[in-house]
């Protein structure tokens, strides 16, 4: 990136990164080099490409599979013919980021990045909960590929190549998509195929050499190696051999074989060949060479009329199979009605319609029957052991659950239910979303359809069905209304037989193809029209619609058949890939995903806050895939080209305007790195010779960014982040502040100093690693000028001409003209002093540069006065408190946190144990850690923790803590049926950010306009005389942020402790300038400029304060020597310098990650209790000591629960209600506070779903008794929604 000549490649593929964020903290074998590289490979191989390639290629990635945890995901069909268990459901993680972060956002956005909202003025959600669940179905089967040579491996796991997909992993049923239908909407149908698709237009086959073994279809191993296989040769004589063979050209056979051919023209094949013998071919030969054919994408439709049953060879599994699709093989039974059948194949492995099976049987002088068995004494034929058509019926039934889903059942004539495919067995749980007319489905509710259909004993109805076609419409439609009402598709009308199809003039937008000769429109007429993404769509003139009827034939209900890429008789990775490009077709061509992309983009290059009108500009650039200057033109012309919209970007007046960078709110903060390798770059670093890599230690902490160092899928930082103070009270959003921190300052000034003065070392706290020695032995100093001892060093000189010269071209080089005048004097006057004294000015110059508003943002800065100094505190007599706020990041699976034990009136622990089902602690059961619920306020008397959570345990039995059951997010009181429309609108539910934000905030209607809970406590106690300190030791947090200038700023600590602020400065004056080059700025000036100047300031004063009040305050436990370990005790250090702070209330916040456990929940959750255990054991003991603990409590809090119910990676996904505790001497503890569901079952009056549970208490209550205990008066502004719980507020 430093010397790379393509340097716009490399800023886009950074930009890009950022939004396809993976974290090495969720990544196993995390050392590794060469995953992490061809991870961001991806990235700048395709910078100026199509989106559409970037997320394949994401989405196939191994790195982002473990870090999304879809890596090896399975169907819950799977899960049960595997294991017998029927309630595991696939992973969300993958489906629901791939939407919130990497195509679509989370709200419906108009072309300019509006949002689209309701009458109410509530964003509109563009996806939901059900959404999730249905795409996660489509993320199942992805494994890794085998371990080769010639990669970086640990222990044989490929951690490089694409993914590839398992077929029997695969959910194989309809999966809705984000316009209200199904992914497959708008595919042609298979059974609509022409006859013989293998010879038409179209047809593509794939080189395998002289392996005969397909990559895209399974045929067993063994078949490889024998001879006795029969195999699809193709004659000479063959029209299809001379395209393949493309003879003539070279090579001593004749043949110049390619790796993959495309038919140009419908072929025809010679009577008696094989290819006119059979519907389909899987392999055929060539002289010695194989090719495999993959037939185009098309889908099946669920439900189906006059299905026949279909079994595999010794009868043991039956199924229905639609007999006009190529699905089993011909087996014949003799005339005499024996039910011993024979085969007759053409190529081992043959499958074919059932027409066609009736022909090959009636051309032996045999007859179809339901056999009893195959003969397969020397039957070549037989080595395939999948299903044959028999000619006994076989119903496809609908079995509907009590919100309207449905399942596929299969009734085979004389079968058991047992002896049928498990996945549509009666009992099957594979259910899906149909589009039920009217709203009219069977449930228990209307007696199943006053019984028109079959009530089970899980309280489902069992329904018989019968399909009906139908043309949609009769006369020529409008474009708009051919892709809105028709859901078929077609293969192009050429495809066909040579005038089958005769097209009309093609008149406003939509060409008719009619069938020769016919008139009239029929469900045989083809439309072709193009949709607003440039794509030509062919659609078929049907609809099919599934139809229950009663007793005299009368539809009673009716949905819209669902079409399905998998097969449910025989899946194959052809068909998981071509639903795999649907479903990512589906969020790609999306309306929300060019303004959203464009958006994200534009923030990362030109500036945080576009106008509605250069969002539109650029969002269009992606959608046309082109973008036009008076003199050029950029981009393909194809959807989703980002060489046309970084052009956009760039070339945009917004972008260029001059007059724009007089506006304060215009332009942006630079992130880190940038800011980094510009100043690199600017004063032409180069690397010392002695050294193979140029290495800078530990970017993420010193600066707050680093490539391949995200701390999670969210990258370094949100989009939507607004940081207190200027650019917050304008309401606009400033993301990169949200890494700028009094750690990430002082370091990145500190190893930028650093640079210019030692090179690339770890002198002054630098960048570099540990020295060595200079040659002439000389070790373990620092000498500022000297850099034969640094990694790499400025070869930037001076001009010899002076100052002037000399600022001019840094002001050109690093802060692109825009150097204000008072500035350049301060800057001159240092570079002079420091020339009449025999110092480099230039170095100084460098130096001050790197601190300057305009260097650090894209503003124009125009200063104004000195900063205030910080106001001194007055001593108070107050009695000390503090609050920590702990936050488990990622969502903590708390229902194993605390689990119900001895239960009087049921027994819970039972119920708890099927609802978790392989998530349960049953084998821990007598490791739990019981402690008792006070008599009669709990449904048990008993529960137990975590067997990790001893010291929970302890402090609980001691009176120090608290334990809150089934706490979360809510705007009022809800129930499970109506909490959709009275809760949901004004919260995300389920999303990491927006519920770590509410969380935090405790505000669901932000009434008090991005504060957060902690920080409305400390402004409500600064108000009436208290002292109050604002302390995060982990990140910036919205918990802490309070009203502008009320309480003091909060201050940043490193759990490290704190870095000093440039530990040799090189002239005396060098702070004092600092100062003045950030002083305060006018109303004219760039809030982001002001911004960085403003967090300057803070950070300069809480350095020094702090590094002063820290050095003597030492910890006398031994801490765990974790980060959580680490931020504990330094909380504890800091509250133990209260009295020389002069505050009355401390305010921390902490966190720890990794709790988004979609995979390995038990052993990762073990891993994560026993850390927060060890410092449960520390931290009391410290406080005791310093004789803080009745002084001190913590609040352990997390994103939301999670379900309940199982994922098929032993994870749990997402939830809402979770347990949390309290701890500290400040507590009336040995409570256990909020309501224990009483009933965990799908149909409890908590669970929404999945083992999804409606919080029982909000946080509103829990706040409002810690903010009492604190002193809190104004109650109503720290918790503005307390009002909606008054019978459920918590008191000191």
């Amino acid at each position: 990136m430093l010397k790379a000549p393509d340097q716009l490649r490399q800023r886009m593929a950074w930009a890009i990164s950022q939004i396809f964020s993976i974290s090495p903290g969720s990544i196993d074998r995390n050392t590794l080099t060469e995953p992490f590289v061809t991870y961001y490979d991806i990235f700048v191989r395709n910078a100026f490409g199509n989106y559409l390639d970037i997320l394949k290629e994401v989405s196939y990635s191994p790195m982002m599979a473990e870090m999304l945890s879809s890596l090896n995901s399975k169907s819950s069909a799977y899960i049960w013919v595997k294991s017998n268990i029927k309630d595991i459901f696939p992973d969300e993680n993958f489906a629901r980021e791939i939407m919130q972060l990497f195509t679509i956002g989370s709200v419906k956005l108009k072309i300019n990045g509006l949002p689209e909202v309701d009458p109410q003025g509530n964003p509109i959600e563009v996806y939901d909960n059900e959404d999730i669940m249905s795409f996660a179905r489509a993320w199942t089967g992805f494994s890794r590929q085998n371990a080769r040579g010639n990669i970086e491996c640990y222990k044989r796991i490929n951690m490089v190549d694409p993914l590839k997909i398992s077929p029997k992993w695969r959910d194989l049923f309809p999966k809705r998509n984000l316009q209200g239908g199904y992914i497959g909407d708008g595919y042609p149908l298979c059974t609509d195929m022409p006859e013989k698709m293998f010879l038409r237009k179209g047809a593509t086959y794939s080189l395998l050499g002289s392996s005969p073994s397909p990559k895209l279809q399974e045929d067993p191993s063994e078949w490889n190696n024998d001879d006795t296989i029969i195999r699809v040769t193709l004659d000479e004589s063959s029209e299809l051999y001379a395209v393949l063979c493309n003879s003539g050209k070279r090579k001593e056979d004749g043949c110049d074989f390619k790796t993959q051919v495309v038919l140009e023209t419908n072929l025809y094949c010679t009577y008696g060949t094989v290819e006119c013998k059979v519907d389909t071919v899987r392999v055929v030969q060539v002289g010695s060479i194989f090719y495999e054919y993959i037939r185009p994408p098309c889908v099946e439709l669920s439900f189906y009329n006059g299905g026949k049953k279909i079994s595999t060879w010794k009868k043991d599994v039956s199924m229905c199979a639609n007999p006009n699709t190529i699905s089993a093989s011909e087996a014949c039974c003799p005339m005499d009605k024996k039910r011993r059948a024979f085969r007759d194949c053409e190529f081992t492995g043959e499958r074919m319609t059932y027409k066609k099976a009736e022909q090959r049987c009636r051309a032996n002088v045999q007859r179809m029957c339901d056999f009893k068995r195959i003969k397969r004494d020397n039957c070549v034929c037989c080595k395939f052991m999948g299903y044959h058509w028999t000619d006994a019926r076989c119903d496809v039934k609908v079995k509907v659950d009590k919100t309207g889903k449905v399942a596929i059942i299969h009734i085979p004539d004389a079968t058991d239910d047992d002896d049928v495919r498990s996945y549509v067995q009666r009992g099957t749980k594979n259910m899906f979303s149909v589009n039920w007319n009217h709203g009219v489905f069977p449930s228990n509710l209307n007696n199943c359809l006053n019984f028109v259909c079959e009530k089970t004993f899980e309280g489902d109805c069992v329904c018989s069905t019968t399909v009906e076609y139908s043309a949609v419409f009769s006369s020529k439609p409008h474009r708009d209304d051919v892709l809105a009402e028709l859901h078929i598709g077609s293969m192009p009308p050429d495809v066909f037989s040579v005038f089958m199809y005769t097209a009309d003039d093609g008149s406003d937008g939509v060409t008719v193809h009619s069938r020769t000769g016919e008139t009239f429109y029929d469900i045989g007429t083809i439309f072709e029209v193009m949709n607003a993404y440039g794509q030509t769509m062919y659609l078929k003139n049907k609809a099919s619609t599934v139809n229950i009827v009663d007793n005299s034939g009368e539809a009673v209900a009716s949905f819209r058949n669902p079409p399905q890429f998998m097969n449910l008789i025989e899946a194959d990775v052809r068909d998981a890939q071509y639903e795999t490009d649907a479903v990512l077709d589906n969020y790609f061509f999306h309306p929300n995903t060019a303004p959203f992309i464009a958006t994200l983009l534009i923030k990362r290059f030109q500036v945080s806050n576009p106008s509605p009108r250069y969002t539109e500009q650029v969002a269009t650039a992606f959608r046309d895939g082109v973008y036009f200057t008076s003199q050029q033109k950029f981009g393909s012309g194809k959807y989703g080209d980002l060489e046309a919209t970084i052009m956009a970007i760039l070339l945009d007046r917004e972008s260029r305007s001059v007059v724009l960078d007089a506006d304060p709110m215009h332009g942006a903060l630079r992130e880190p790195m940038v800011k980094l390798i510009h100043f690199m770059r600017a004063m032409d670093f180069q690397a010392n010779t002695k050294y193979s890599e140029v290495f800078m230690h530990d970017l993420r902490n010193k600066i707050g960014q680093e490539p391949f160092e995200s701390r999670s899928v969210f990258s370094f930082f949100s989009p939507q982040y607004s940081p207190p103070g200027v650019v917050n009270a304008a309401s606009i959003v400033a993301p990169e502040a949200q890494v700028l921190t009094t750690t990430t300052i002082t370091g990145l000034l500190n190893g930028m100093f650093s640079l210019v003065k030692y090179g690339l070392s770890v002198c002054d706290l630098g960048f570099g690693p540990m020295m060595n020695c200079y040659p002439d032995n000389t070790c373990n100093k620092c000498f500022e000028g000297r850099y034969d001892n640094s990694m790499g060093s400025f070869l930037y000189s001076s001009t010899s001409r002076g100052a002037e010269n000399d600022i001019d071209n840094l002001d050109l080089l690093l802060t692109n003209g825009r150097l204000n005048e008072e500035a350049r004097i301060i800057i001159t006057r240092a570079y002079n002093n420091a020339e009449a004294i025999g110092k480099s000015g230039l170095r100084v110059a460098q130096q001050l540069f790197a601190t300057l508003p305009e260097f650090h943002s894209t503003n124009l800065v125009n200063l104004s006065e000195p900063r205030e100094p910080t106001a001194l505190t007055a001593a108070s007599s107050k009695p000390y408190k503090a609050v920590i706020y702990f936050l488990m990041e990622g969502g903590c699976d708390s229902w194993n946190m605390v689990i119900p034990m001895n239960c009087a009136s049921k027994d819970m622990y039972a119920e708890y144990k099927k609802a978790r089902g392989g998530l349960a602690l049953d084998k821990y059961k007598d490791d739990l850690k019981p402690i008792n619920s006070p008599p009669g306020t709990q449904l048990c008397d008993t529960f137990g923790l975590h067997p990790q959570l001893s010291e929970l345990q302890n402090l609980y039995d001691s009176g120090d803590a608290t334990i809150l059951f089934n706490t979360g997010v809510l705007t009022k009181q809800v129930t499970k049926s109506n909490y959709e429309t009275e809760h949901k609108p004004y919260t995300r539910l389920f999303a990491h950010d927006a519920q770590q934000n509410e969380i935090q905030s405790v505000d669901p209607f932000n009434e008090k306009h991005k504060t957060g809970v902690l920080g409305r406590m400390a402004d409500a106690l600064t108000r009436i005389g208290y002292n109050t300190g604002l302390h995060t030791v982990s990140k910036r947090t919205e918990s802490l942020v309070g009203k502008q200038g009320m309480s003091p700023p909060i201050n940043f600590f490193s759990p490290k402790g704190t870095e000093k602020f440039n530990p040799n400065s090189s002239y005396d004056q060098f702070l004092q300038d600092i100062k003045m080059l950030n002083r305060m700025t006018k109303l004219t000036s760039g809030l982001f400029g002001e911004t960085w100047s403003d967090s300057l300031h803070h950070s300069l004063t809480q350095n020094e304060d702090l590094y002063n009040a820290m050095k003597n305050s030492k910890s006398s436990t031994n801490f765990p020597e974790t980060d959580l370990g680490a931020q504990l005790e330094m909380v504890s250090r800091i509250m133990n310098t209260y009295p020389d702070r002069k505050v009355d209330r401390d305010f921390f916040f902490i966190s720890m990650g990794g709790f988004d456990t979609h995979s390995d929940m038990k052993v990762r959750l073990d891993r994560k209790f026993k850390e927060i255990n060890k410092v449960l054991k520390a931290f009391p003991v410290e406080m005791k000591k310093k004789g803080l603990w009745d002084s001190v409590v913590m609040v352990g809090t997390s994103d939301f629960g999670r379900t309940l119910t199982e994922n098929s990676r032993q994870g749990s996904d997402h939830g809402w209600g979770g347990h949390n505790f309290l701890v500290g001497g400040g507590l009336k503890g040995k409570k256990i506070l909020c309501e224990y569901p009483g009933d965990l079952t799908d149909d409890g009056p908590f669970n929404i779903g999945r083992g999804r549970m409606l919080p029982s208490c909000p946080w509103d209550a829990i706040w409002n008794g810690i903010a009492e205990w604190l002193g809190v008066m104004d109650l109503d502004d720290v918790l503005p929604n307390r009002k909606n719980f008054p019978n459920q507020l918590f008191t000191e």
